[in-house]
């Protein structure tokens, strides 16, 4: 959550800062929208025929691949149009599958209270992702490194799932 809040959150400020007028930085915005659209249609509809787990690990650590690059891609509208678009589709596709993995984790009679105490807790990433870009931002550590530091949450996520006996509840 927190790289992807901050993707979303900063990409128009991030845009704007290189030099683009503010219209410019939104239809970034819209590829990226569009990016997440399609890529949680697309995570739901692979998902029966690869398994839910293994796409959101791959989101992940592709969401977090796709924000160091969108951080370091040169200052050209198409290009940041493009890595907008792929930032947006895996990070978007990543939380959505998070949702869905995290709902089939839990058995019927605790699904609601541990997939809202999970949503919860990921409200404080969505909160601080954000917040410490503009800190760092501020402290002068640029697009680059600041993305490169924010798309450690994807990563992390990505490696712990990895790494995790995480499977779906037996109970239907």
């Amino acid at each position: 959550m927190m790289t992807f809040y901050y993707a979303l959150g900063w990409a128009p400020s991030l845009v704007v800062a290189l030099g683009f007028d503010p219209s410019q930085a939104t239809i970034v915005s819209v590829f990226m929208n569009s990016g997440g659209a399609i890529g949680g249609l697309t995570l739901g509809l692979l998902s029966p025929r690869l398994g839910l787990r293994p796409l959101v690990i791959f989101s992940l650590a592709g969401a977090a691949a796709a924000v160091a690059v969108f951080g370091a891609v040169p200052p050209q509208l198409v290009v940041l149009q493009l890595a907008a678009f792929i930032l947006g589709f895996l990070s978007n596709g990543s939380v959505v599958g998070l949702y869905a993995l995290i709902a089939n984790v839990y058995p019927t009679t605790l699904r609601a209270t541990g997939t809202g105490a999970v949503i919860g807790f990921g409200r404080f990433g969505a909160a601080f992702g954000p917040f410490a870009a503009g800190q760092l931002l501020a402290a002068g550590a640029g697009r680059g490194t600041t993305s490169l530091l924010l798309a450690l949450g994807s990563g992390i996520a990505a490696l712990v799932l990895l790494a995790s006996r995480i499977r779906p509840s037996d109970e239907n």
